[in-house]
Formats: C-alpha cells, structure tokens, sequence
C-alpha cells in the first residue's frame, strides 16, 4: 500500500489553488509571514500556571494481612498410591482392576485429580503387573477421563 506525499510548504504550486495552506502547513502563516499570537483571557492564564504540585502527606494504609486457612480433606478414605492409569479390553467387567499395590479382591476407588471423577472397582493381581500402573476396562477408564487422555494420574484410596 502506498500512502500520499505529504507537502511542507504552503499550496502556491503551479496548479494555483486557493492559496489556503495544506494539511502539514497548519499552524504557520500563509505566505511566510509571521504567525499571529493567540489571545488568552488574562485571569485565566493566571489560573493556569498557579498550580502547585500536589504530593500525598502520608502514604496509604497497608492493608490488614491474615493467615491462609488450609483446606484439609474430611474424607474417611486412606490414600493408598498415587500412580498412572490406563486401560486394556482384556480387563473383564467395568467394576474389576488390574492392580498389584495392594491384596487382591480389595475394593479400592479410583480418583482423577485433575478433574475430580471417581470410580470404584475389586482389584485383581496380575503376576506380570507393574506396581505403579492401574489397568482398567475401557468403560471404567471413560468414568475418570477421556481414552485419548490415557495414561492419566490417579490416587487410590481404600
């Protein structure tokens, strides 16, 4: 995009328009004479110029600090293991686990911190089974977070 030349002299050119100054000339006098001195009311030019600096006498009030109360769970659940979680079609049934933290056939429940699901399942012992993953079914895992998001952090709480 292009943008105009912008003219710093007065429209006198041979075009010869009205002799008005252009855009970039307002302020000074047509014809290069001298500009003419505003007039200003005199009380209000007093006005102007008599105001003192104003400064603050004291600084502001600090405002009163107070603890931080700490939100503290009321749960009656234990926190077993915080670990990953995943899922597998080979898990029978959306109320079993695959988890080997703790005895088989315990019933544990499952919770996602990072948005707040929950669900419940019976654990089942798998001998090839790492200690710090959970496996789920496919249904189970949709209750805590969506498939694409798998593997996700969980607590295990008894």
């Amino acid at each position: 995009m292009a943008l105009p030349t912008v003219l710093l002299a007065d429209d006198q050119g041979e075009a010869g328009t009205s002799g008005a100054p252009n855009v970039a000339a307002v302020g000074l006098a047509a014809g290069g004479a001298a500009p003419s001195a505003v007039e200003v009311d005199p009380v209000l030019a007093e006005e102007l110029t008599a105001v003192e600096p104003m400064y603050l006498a004291s600084l502001p009030p600090s405002p009163e600090l107070s603890p931080v109360e700490v939100a503290v769970g009321t749960t009656d659940d234990t926190l077993v293991a915080r670990l990953m979680a995943t899922y597998t079609d080979d898990v029978n049934g959306s109320d079993a686990c695959w988890y080997n933290g703790i005895a088989g056939g315990q019933f544990i429940s499952v919770h996602n911190p990072a948005n707040g699901l929950s669900i419940e399942c019976f654990t089942v012992l798998r001998d090839d089974g790492d200690p710090g993953l959970i496996t789920l079914s496919p249904e189970a895992f949709v209750a805590l977070a969506d498939l694409t998001q798998a593997p996700v952090h969980v607590e295990i709480r008894q």
